[in-house]
């Protein structure tokens, strides 16, 4: 899969750039600050961000996969009885968490499906993302739907040898991808208020479709209702260098941080930091709503 991300960064690099050497080179010069200065950048710059894809979609997506390899080998990892499930990466940059979450479940799925079927492995239904930067929520959905391409065989990168169906076609097919609302601000995000919009506008939507009224107040019931046997939160939530040594980071968001971890998990639920690979920060830190996952 990682060859896959490869190609669709390749992919997505030519779409944005395409044979216009002066753009070109406009995302090179940001190389050095986006390889050293992360921290310091708001990527409000459409080059600083597509040179951050360039620089960090591959290796922080593998870095991901890697914890969620450990979280399977110790038991860890959140695996329900549900037809899906959700996770959110907050500070997604261009989204290698999230990406790793969905290929990661659904090789899973795929692995399961040929040696044990009677133990079905949820894919990943939602796929939801709080990103600032407009540039990178621009270059993530992008990096998307070229990655879509990719599993579907209709775009190829340099070195790309994949023949026959992909191995886990049908498994990705079924994974969502972050191509919906990004939502902008952690600090004020909620996740039971955010979650109950989505419902309300999908029974609205689908009033309409079947021409029918419907009014705010039974909209509202039926929202309830739909909530009432499915928890509200996520499995998964993913924070990649964004509470990152020497930024504010914590400070700023802690409200929201105690508000995601106090109501925004399902039972059983986990969130996952990752810093850099610093001795004062480490790999990653799990932390675990404490239920079993069902």
């Amino acid at each position: 899969m990682l060859a896959d991300v490869c190609t669709a960064v390749e992919t997505a690099i030519e779409w944005e750039v395409g044979g216009n050497p002066v753009w070109a080179r406009r995302v090179i010069e940001r190389f050095p600050a986006v390889r050293s200065m992360c921290d310091q950048l708001r990527f409000s710059d459409p080059a600083q961000a597509l040179a951050y894809l360039v620089l960090h979609m591959p290796d922080r997506y593998c870095r991901m996969f890697q914890v969620l390899e450990r979280l399977l080998a110790s038991g860890r990892l959140p695996v329900g009885k549900r037809d899906n499930f959700a996770s959110i990466d907050i500070g997604a940059g261009p989204g290698p968490g999230v990406f790793a979450i969905r290929s990661f479940y659904a090789a899973l799925a795929c692995y399961g499906g040929l040696h044990e079927a009677k133990w079905p492995v949820a894919p990943l239904g939602r796929a939801d993302v709080v990103e600032n930067s407009h540039a990178m929520s621009h270059v993530m959905r992008r990096f998307a739907q070229a990655l879509l391409l990719v599993e579907q065989d209709q775009a190829r990168g340099v070195g790309a040898t994949r023949a026959g169906p992909h191995p886990c076609g049908e498994e990705l097919a079924h994974s969502a991808l972050p191509l919906g609302e990004v939502y902008r601000d952690f600090s004020v995000f909620d996740v039971h208020r955010e979650h109950h919009r989505a419902r309300l506008q999908q029974a609205e939507e689908l009033y309409r479709e079947d021409e029918l009224e419907l009014s705010l107040e039974g909209a509202n019931r039926l929202a309830y209702a739909d909530a009432a046997d499915r928890p509200s939160g996520y499995a998964l939530v993913s924070m990649m260098n964004f509470l990152t040594p020497g930024s504010q980071a914590l400070a700023r968001f802690s409200e929201a941080i105690n508000r995601l971890m106090g109501g925004g998990l399902i039972p059983g639920g986990t969130v996952l930091i990752l810093g850099s690979d610093s001795a004062s920060l480490g790999l990653s830190h799990g932390i675990s709503g404490g239920y079993p996952y069902k």
